[in-house]
């Protein structure tokens, strides 16, 4: 094989390879979109349009006589192309979901829910713990998530698990008072301010809570079972009021990971914070 014939078939595999590979990423797109009708029809003819044309390029290396590398190489560059720019299509459509994932993190309020996101929970929440602070009353801070709610997203999709946050936030309204304050911890986690509430209270709420969720969310799988939450619960310490949420917060989720990974379905209580002076770190 002279060194033109070598070189021009060590060119057509490295096309194969690579419209096998963006033929590959097309599939795992389709697959991942399932829920997502026409993103998931795209992505799949992309992937058809890909193995074709891996098929070809294949055919063409077989095929080559030594007469033929100029009519090979003009039909190289459209083969070479098309898996380029299906490969860019896929980027556009991965990138335009990350911008739509932050838009929906930094919005003020979470589309499925209408709650508050986390920065905008924290303001409302910062004056109402000072009130408590000037009463000398204590405050209580509750988050809750719903098990499973991953493994539901991917089976049933964002709008069934949507659908389910809206049951939760609609629980947690029900079972709080009107002066407590609820919004987004994280995405799928929704967290309550109780203020001038005492531990026992506390869980007291929270047992309704899971109770009244239990009840209301029927698992989307038909098998008879009801949807179950974990909820975690933690004291707000002293000290200056942002770094108190904070914390609260923080060991607030630790109690509730830790509820889930127990298996859910379940309360658990962070340990008491330590005393501080307002204002003072501990």
């Amino acid at each position: 094989m002279s060194p033109a014939a070598a070189a021009l078939v060590a060119t057509q595999v490295a096309v194969l390879l690579l419209t096998l590979a963006s033929a590959a990423l097309a599939v795992r797109t389709a697959l991942q979109s399932r829920h997502d009708q026409r993103r998931a029809m795209l992505a799949g003819l992309g992937a058809i349009v890909l193995l074709v044309n891996a098929a070809i390029v294949g055919i063409d290396a077989i095929a080559a006589s030594p007469g033929s590398g100029w009519l090979a190489l003009v039909r190289l560059v459209p083969q070479a192309a098309l898996p380029l720019v299906i490969l860019l299509q896929l980027r556009s459509l991965h990138r335009r979901d990350g911008q739509a994932r932050a838009a929906a993190r930094d919005a003020p309020f979470n589309h499925a829910t209408g709650l508050p996101n986390h920065p905008l929970l924290l303001r409302q929440i910062i004056p109402a713990l000072a009130r408590c602070r000037r009463d000398a009353a204590p405050a209580m801070f509750l988050v809750a998530s719903i098990d499973g709610l991953d493994d539901l997203r991917a089976h049933r999709g964002p709008g069934q698990a949507a659908e389910m946050l809206r049951s939760l936030a609609g629980s947690i309204g029900d079972t709080t008072r009107a002066g407590d304050l609820s919004g987004h911890v994280e995405p799928d986690v929704l967290g309550t301010l109780l203020p001038a509430a005492t531990e026992e209270a506390a869980e007291r709420v929270a047992a309704r809570l899971r109770a009244l969720s239990s009840e209301r969310m029927i698992d989307p799988e038909m098998s008879g079972q009801r949807m179950t939450i974990s909820v975690g619960v933690a004291m707000v310490g002293d000290g200056a009021e942002p770094a108190a949420l904070e914390e609260a917060i923080s060991s607030a989720l630790t109690a509730l990971r830790g509820a889930m990974a127990d298996g859910g379905d379940r309360i658990r209580l962070a340990p008491t914070p330590p005393g501080r002076q307002a204002g003072v770190s501990a």
